[in-house]
């Protein structure tokens, strides 16, 4: 998950992925701890950004994240997509 320490929308994705019981498995990285070069590379354009991988394929997931849209990319990609 890429966040910003001062984004709100970030802290509501936190208590969706605590919900989900999925909140002690997610890495938090602070665009405010990222170069430019890395900004860019991202495409960081607005946070939460929350990217769910299987090993093979990743999905990402901007703004507003609701816990159906996490639960549907992860039925997704665990479907081999």
């Amino acid at each position: 998950k890429y966040a910003s320490h001062s984004c709100v929308k970030c802290k509501l994705l936190d208590k969706v992925l605590k919900h989900l019981n999925l909140l002690d498995k997610t890495e938090t990285v602070y665009i405010e701890d990222l170069t430019e070069d890395e900004l860019t590379q991202l495409n960081a354009t607005s946070v939460p950004i929350l990217l769910v991988s299987n090993g093979k394929t990743t999905e990402r997931l901007v703004g507003n994240i609701l816990p159906q849209d996490i639960h549907d990319i992860v039925e997704k990609l665990n479907n081999g997509v």
